[in-house]
This record gives structure tokens, sequence and C-alpha cells, in this order.
């Protein structure tokens, strides 16, 4: 939904808008993959990559966008440690990439 770099044709709010978006696809996918939501005891780490123009330096807190759906949800069980990182280039031109570790069970 959100195409094009942070800094440069997107402003922060978006990129934050499109790191939620990306953790509810996640969520979307560990429902539909463990059936519920109730069986993922924890999200252990997320990695979001942003594309920014080489003077953006806000990448973590595009990240909270991610973080605070994930923790919305999830509660206690989506508090996770994060990586967030600044990239020239994202598949299909994408302002952001979310990556997930959870663990069922």
């Amino acid at each position: 939904l959100f195409v094009g770099a942070v800094g440069d044709t997107l402003d922060l709010a978006q990129a934050r808008q499109a790191a939620a978006i990306c953790a509810m696809r996640s969520l979307a996918f560990l429902q539909r993959t463990a059936g519920s939501l109730d069986t993922i005891s924890s999200i252990l780490r997320i990695t979001v990559y942003v594309r920014c123009s080489p003077t953006f330096t806000q990448q973590s807190e595009v990240a909270d966008g991610a973080s605070d759906v994930l923790c919305r949800v999830l509660g206690p069980r989506g508090v996770h440690a994060r990586t967030s990182v600044g990239v020239l280039q994202l598949p299909k031109g994408a302002a952001v990439e979310l990556d997930v570790i959870a663990v069922q069970g």
C-alpha cells in the first residue's frame, strides 16, 4: 500500500502506518498457520526494513508502528527484541518490510 522511500516520497506517519500494516499481515499469516493466535506464546524478534532516503534517520520510530500492533493484539506475548534497518530498496518498491520470529506452544 505504501510505495516509495521514507524521507523522500513518504513521511514518518505514512511509514509507521506501513509498518503497522506489515504487523497486521504477519499476525494474519501466524493465525492462518497456527490455527489461532492463542497458540502463539511469544514474538521473539522482529526486524523492520525501511526503504528510506540517505538522510532519513528515524528507522526505529517507523518500527514503533509494528511493535505497537503486536503488543496491542498479543499483550505481553507480543513484547519482542527488535532491529530496524534503513535500506536502499525493497521488493516491489515497498516502503517497509517486516520479518517476525514467533514461538508457538
